[in-house]
């Protein structure tokens, strides 16, 4: 009987030790964590001591490992925040020998508020393989938390939007999330939404579509930035790749230099895929498009395009449709002459002496040399003009 009392002592004493063994204390144990929240006590948990001197030879306190194999090929969040301890994070690649990725100490807050959690963001390969290590700053520092783990999507948040340019920019929102981000000009949910910024290079209209997505589209400006006024916003538009009507286009004025950021996204949930922004400038009517706006000319050859102009609509004598205004100081008495007659096409020419509004007509004329319009006036020397230059229809 004592033999097999000695040995149920023995065997009784194994189980005891195994009992009180602690999941994920050490790196070969550790367990697969998912994108998401991984919850994690360390109140048991002891020192591995592991540390890898390329990224930090800082001691992580009561660690815990987890292995996380990536999804796609992004750049991932490892973050404690709101953890209830004070945290250090370390990544090494494939194994626990493996390369450190890198190491955080202090990035957001913990749940009572101070900024001693920890977030680590790192590029990783579709299929790739980490080992993360958390732990406490101090020996003290045990206890609850959370290894969160996410993806982090190009321009999947209006504050990282990715800058775009005039053209097509192609897009992808086949993994994107839907941030909930609204305007004034419409509150419909824009879901999977990608964000891009654009800075205006000209001044005038400026189309902002994704004729030819892929998927049913709809398209929100802001100004400036993400907290910015809602500049225009649309749903259907234009066709997609399918032909159905429901890409999206809209139409926004803007200056020189002014930024604006350009939400895309999907119909509804299952709206995501391929496609792409396109932005175009489609000019507006040049500065001395009305006569307030009149541009000084000089004696000789003052270049024009009334292309872009609109009408007036001046009261005066003649109408001359999509014109340009000028004015012009004269340097000394006698008759000056201004002309169309070098440029092509048919036009207009009245000049006014006065100021806007209240004009009075020196001379108008419709065809002198050709088509093409020319007027001689008398000036005195400092007199100012004003020369209203167009064509002959609309």
């Amino acid at each position: 009987m004592r033999p097999s009392f000695v040995f149920s002592t023995a065997a009784l004493a194994v189980f005891a030790f195994s009992g009180t063994a602690i999941a994920q204390d050490t790196c070969a144990t550790a367990a697969g964590a998912v994108l998401g929240a991984n919850p994690f006590d360390t109140t048991a948990n002891t020192t591995s001591g592991l540390s890898e001197p390329s990224c930090s030879t800082s001691t992580i306190h009561n660690d815990i490992f987890f292995t996380y194999t990536a999804g796609a090929a992004l750049d991932h969040s490892f973050a404690t925040c709101g953890a209830d301890i004070d945290t250090k994070i370390r990544v090494y690649d494939v194994d626990c020998a493996g390369a450190c990725l890198g190491y955080n100490d202090d990035a957001c807050a913990m749940s009572s508020g101070q900024n001693w959690a920890s977030e680590l963001i790192v590029p990783l390969a579709m299929g790739q393989t980490v080992i993360v290590q958390v732990g406490g700053w101090g020996a003290g520092d045990a206890g609850l938390g959370a290894l969160t783990i996410s993806e982090i999507i190009p321009g999947n948040d209006c504050a990282d939007a990715l800058a775009a340019g005039l053209g097509a920019t192609p897009f992808d929102t086949s993994i994107n999330t839907t941030s909930g981000l609204d305007g004034v000009c419409s509150t419909d949910t824009i879901h999977g939404d990608i964000f891009f910024s654009f800075t205006a290079l000209t001044a005038g209209d400026h189309s902002v579509e994704t004729c030819g997505s892929d998927i049913d589209t709809k398209i929100r400006v802001y100004d400036t930035d993400c907290a910015g006024a809602c500049l225009a916003y649309n749903d259907d538009a234009c066709a997609m790749s399918s032909g159905q009507n429901w890409a999206s286009q809209t139409t926004v004025t803007l200056a020189v230099g002014q930024t604006v950021i350009v939400q895309v996204g999907g119909w509804g949930a299952g709206d995501l895929g391929t496609g792409s922004l396109t932005i175009t400038e489609l000019g507006g009517p040049p500065p001395n498009d009305g006569c307030g706006g009149a541009i000084a000319l000089a004696v000789g050859a003052n270049a024009f395009d009334n292309a872009p102009a609109t009408t007036s609509g001046e009261a005066g004598c003649t109408s001359v449709n999509k014109d340009l205004w000028y004015s012009y100081t004269a340097g000394r008495d006698g008759d000056h002459t201004f002309d169309t007659c070098a440029a092509a096409g048919d036009s207009k020419m009245a000049v006014f002496d006065g100021a806007c509004g209240s004009l009075v007509c020196l001379g108008f004329n419709d065809d002198s040399c050709g088509l093409l319009s020319s007027v001689t006036v008398p000036m005195v020397i400092g007199q100012t003009v004003l020369v209203q230059a167009g064509a002959w229809s609309a």
